[in-house]
């Protein structure tokens, strides 16, 4: 597909209508020359130095020098990669020279790490920072589909190109038979990545090894993606409105035969099976291969179109010394490139942080509402169907063409499978949490949370009488709906120690994590016929089909279709986790970096045997440019060596009563048995699975050997990091013969290995940030 988008953005618009209409007396401007260099005395060159308030600037020469012309009121704004931003007020002066200090900031950036934070240069683990300005350039609503090529190791695929098709993604490879979507965790809590927009995003981090993610222990073995929300700040309200339109369509179409070239084809097929064939087994060429109708259909130009992306995104933030305050609603209208197809969510988003004396209280409320429309036909119908098919045909019942009319190969009229077929998928998204922290000392903070999620989700589908393939012509009318309720509960304390000692830094925490899940669901349908039986002259059973129900097709109850024939299902099912984790960060002299974690997890997936699993880990690093013997005048200004190993657990693969021996209602070529008499029998019950209470977790051991470094003050940095993961008593179902009288049961066997290079570069300039990267896999 090729897009094209246009965006909008007011506040943009307002400063360049207000540069536009603004006007300046140049002739009392001075020219302002200066001077850039490091501290040591040494030239900058490329620095920024701009007028503040405007966008008159220019960049240092190969010797640090500038010439500028500005108002003698003004002031300058000289920055540059590495270095500290300086601000300072021409008043009325004529040269200047500017000594710019270096600027540690980037090193003591702040990263969000399991239950806390982290300064980015004490971090052991393989942690990976997402520049989200870059995500909200991108024309989509899901953060995980902007994530593509964003970062090393993390392989994101769309499952179409349909509107509101899902996106599958990966870190590092595939290590389980089951899901392997990585845990999101969204202000703290588990989350849904795609309740969240762009837009919102203020942080985003990926761990990726098994030092990093260990903390979520069991949940965590396809590595741990953690979002951090926008919230308000002191001072005025900041009210920002954005929207894109995006026009999408199909790049390139497949090159299929018209209606001359398909006849020309299937008269080349039958003569060269005639040429080889004997007299008697000669084939006649089919009629519509001499006849002329005159009927050229492309089915691809009939049922492809142009796409449209509408998206409109409204926040307001701003707070005071006290609470701080985000709102903000995206509507997003996605119509695709197939006909029947589209996609349309409401997200709306409130954020609120309160501190008090020792207190500090956050909350969330999140609502996403989302409606997706998709094809109801199949596209390889529209590919194989017949060029001499019409498209509508006034001769036949239902008014559209079909392949039995001149004896062609039998496909669907995909058009009538369009128009009749109607099917719509809704989803209610409610997220909600609240955390409440107590500053127990300067150095002891406790922190006790909860937070609930909820997902609605209700289809429907309805179709009349109708016929696009006579085949299977679909002869009685049909309403079917479906809906469950999944909910999720966590609860979390964690308690965290920070201190110094001279030299020496200790950071430690220990929590616990109780998590509750269940899910509701039934299923109902009507078709609108009901079964008569007769017994004929030689007693035998005769059963006919008679239309029942539905006074008019159209109706789209599932009341309609009383005195037709009902079918129905339901189920429900509960789960729950209980954890406790610890973590312990020792830092010396900011050169001896060590981080040990623990989590025990305990799953109601599991039997009693194997219930409770344990995952450690440990990281070590060492800050090789912050020692002594490290030279200072070298063009490497920093250097770090990074290990770890870490042990993570996994139970996606299995299902929640597996370890049991569950007594399902449902016969097969397997065996079974009915209940009842002969006038009112219904379906036996019996165990199709053996009971296996030493079913026990996936585990998954993670290695990791890297280094971070920087170069040319930081110029250009990057790391490497060589990795191995390794899985083991894999949950797969072991295929049983059929004399077992079971269902395939699923075992603990197998394992999966891999392993791979990353390489990570950016390099800063004066005006972006150029990243990239590579993998090597073996």
């Amino acid at each position: 597909m090729k897009t094209t988008h246009f965006i909008f953005k007011f506040r943009q618009y307002l400063l360049l209508l207000i540069l536009c209409v603004s006007t300046r007396a140049l002739a009392q401007n001075i020219q302002l020359t200066g001077l850039v260099t490091d501290a040591a005395n040494e030239p900058i060159i490329g620095a920024s130095v701009v007028e503040k308030g405007t966008t008159n600037g220019v960049i240092t020469d190969f010797d640090g020098n500038f010439t500028l012309s500005v108002s003698p009121k003004a002031t300058i704004i000289i920055s540059y990669v590495g270095y500290a931003t300086q601000e300072i007020p021409v008043n009325g002066k004529t040269n200047i020279k500017v000594t710019l200090k270096e600027d540690t900031e980037m090193l003591d950036e702040v990263v969000v790490v399991g239950y806390g934070t982290m300064k980015k240069s004490d971090m052991t683990g393989a942690i990976s920072s997402v520049d989200v300005d870059d995500l909200v350039k991108r024309t989509t609503t899901n953060p995980a589909e902007a994530l593509q090529g964003k970062i090393a190791g993390v392989n994101i695929m769309k499952a179409g190109g349909n509107a509101g098709a899902t996106v599958s993604v990966k870190i590092r490879g595939v290590k389980s038979f089951g899901d392997n979507e990585p845990l999101y965790i969204i202000d703290g809590f588990p989350g849904d990545i795609n309740n969240v927009n762009p837009s919102d995003i203020q942080s985003m981090e990926v761990l990726k090894d098994g030092a990093a993610a260990a903390i979520y222990g069991s949940v965590a073995a396809n590595g741990v993606i953690i979002i951090t929300t926008k919230n308000g700040k002191k001072g005025e309200t900041h009210i920002d409105f954005n929207t894109y339109l995006s026009a999408t369509s199909v790049a390139k179409k497949l090159e299929m035969t018209n209606a001359e070239q398909y006849k020309s084809v299937i008269k080349s097929m039958f003569n060269n099976y005639n040429q080889y064939a004997s007299d008697k087994e000669q084939a006649n060429i089919p009629a519509y291969c001499t006849s002329n109708t005159g009927i050229d259909t492309d089915w691809q130009d009939a049922m492809l179109r142009t796409g449209l992306s509408q998206n409109y995104m409204l926040s307001v933030r701003g707070g005071s010394e006290t609470a701080q305050y985000s709102v903000s609603y995206n509507h997003a209208d996605d119509k695709g490139i197939f006909l029947g197809n589209d996609f349309r969510q409401d997200n709306a988003r409130m954020k609120m942080h309160m501190s008090k004396y020792i207190f500090d209280i956050d909350a969330n409320l999140g609502f996403r509402y989302t409606k997706s429309k998709q094809p109801q036909y199949l596209l390889k119908e529209m590919y194989a169907i017949s060029p001499l098919v019409p498209i509508y045909d006034e001769n036949e019942k239902y008014g559209f063409g079909l392949t039995s009319s001149q004896g062609l190969p039998n496909n669907n009229n995909v058009m009538a499978d369009h128009t009749f077929r109607d099917a719509s998928t809704k989803k209610f998204y409610t997220n909600a949490n609240v955390a409440v922290g107590v500053k127990l000392a300067p150095w002891l903070n406790f922190k006790t949370s909860y937070a609930y999620r909820g997902v609605h989700y209700r289809y429907t589908l309805h179709y009349p009488d109708f016929i696009s393939n006579t085949q299977a012509p679909q002869e009685y009318p049909y309403q079917q709906e479906d809906t469950y309720y999944w909910e999720e509960q966590v609860f979390d304390n964690v308690l965290t120690f920070n201190k110094e000692f001279g030299k020496h830094s200790f950071n430690v925490m220990g929590g616990s994590s109780i998590t509750s899940t269940k899910r509701t669901e039934s299923d109902v349908n009507v078709s609108g016929r009901t079964t008569k039986y007769s017994v004929d002259k030689n007693g035998n059973l005769v059963t006919s089909e008679e239309p029942a129900g539905f006074l008019d097709p159209s109706f789209n109850t599932i009341d309609a279709g009383k005195g037709g024939t009902f079918a129905g299902s339901g189920t429900n099912w509960k789960y729950n986790r209980a954890s406790f984790f610890g973590r312990i960060n020792y830092n010396y002299d900011n050169r001896y970096l060590i981080q040990a974690t623990m989590r025990y997890d305990g799953s109601s997936k599991f039997g009693s045997d194997n219930r409770w699993g344990s995952f450690p880990s440990i990281a070590l690093g060492w800050r090789i440019s912050e020692e002594a013997f490290f030279p200072k005048d070298i063009f490497i200004n920093n250097l770090k060596f990074r290990a770890s190993w870490g042990r993570l657990g996994n139970e996606n693969a299995l299902g929640y009563y597996d370890f049991q021996a569950l007594i399902y209602s449902y016969n097969s070529y397997y065996g079974g048995y009915v209940q009842g008499t002969g006038s009112s029998p219904w379906t036996g019950s019996a165990a199709w699975l053996m009971e296996n209470r030493g079913l026990k977790w996936e585990t998954t051991d993670t290695k990791n050997v890297g280094f971070d470094f920087g170069m040319l003050n930081n110029k250009l940095t990057g790391s490497i990091n060589y990795y191995i993961n390794q899985t083991e008593d894999l949950l797969i179902a072991k295929r049983l013969s059929p004399s077992a009288g079971f269902e395939n049961p699923v075992l603990n066997v197998g394992k999966i290995r891999n392993n791979g290079i990353e390489h990570i570069y950016q390099i800063f300039t004066s005006y972006q940030i150029i990243s990239f990267y590579f993998i090597q896999g073996f």
